[in-house]
């Protein structure tokens, strides 16, 4: 029943901190009191591996692993070695929007990228500069409009924070965008998606400073 519940989907060889950082959620729903989650950690990990995998868990010579962390971190060597590390990095630093592919998929795809390398070690603000310039001409253009100007002016974090509301405003399921692509074609579809996203979040940085002025006046009368 354990080994049914901890083999979760995905190759453990292809994003082996993907498959560390779903054990580790899985192991965080449950305590035993009295056992430390390092011995659960080690107790439960052989469950979560399969194949060729478990054989190379087997075959580790006796007392090389004594906790979690030398545990994690041999997994990591062998399944995430630096030529891994640096093709994952090149991805990241070469991303381009694809021909065909929506600003919302653009930046899903990048975030995987992202999390598929947590160790990157890009700063925040050269993750936000890749996937600005990495982005097609009108997607850059609609991202500087809703910013007030060039989007690279803000903050890592407010520059972040606004990629992620475009791309959420942005969102179409795929049956509704083929749809619509066949009807008045993929450039269009482009365009009015791009304006629609833009008037969103023109319309809630409206609200918020509609709402700042009202405190404003209240604070005028009492004041």
């Amino acid at each position: 029943m354990v080994q049914n519940t901890l083999q979760f989907g995905g190759s453990v060889i292809d994003e082996p901190y993907v498959h560390l950082t779903n054990f580790l959620e899985i192991c965080d729903t449950f305590k035993i009191q009295g056992v430390s989650d390092d011995a659960i950690h080690l107790r439960l990990f052989p469950f979560s591996l399969r194949d060729k995998a478990k054989a190379w868990l087997t075959n580790l010579p006796a007392g090389s692993i004594i906790t979690w962390d030398d545990l994690a971190k041999a997994f990591l060597t062998k399944y995430f070695p630096p030529s891994k590390s640096m093709k994952l990095r090149a991805d990241i630093t070469t991303f381009s929007q694809g021909e065909q592919e929506m600003f919302y998929e653009a930046w899903e795809r990048y975030k995987d990228l992202l999390r598929r390398c947590p160790h990157h070690q890009l700063p925040d603000g050269l993750v936000v500069q890749t996937f600005y310039y990495g982005l097609s001409h009108s997607n850059r253009t609609m991202l500087d409009a809703a910013a007030g100007g060039n989007l690279l002016r803000k903050s890592s974090e407010d520059g972040y924070e606004l990629i992620e509301e475009m791309a959420t405003s942005s969102y179409h399921p795929q049956s509704e965008r083929s749809a619509a692509r066949k009807s008045i074609g993929i450039h269009q579809v482009d365009a009015f998606t791009s304006v629609a996203a833009q008037l969103q979040v023109m319309n809630k940085r409206i609200e918020e400073l509609s709402v700042d002025h009202s405190a404003m006046r209240v604070q005028e009368v009492w004041f």
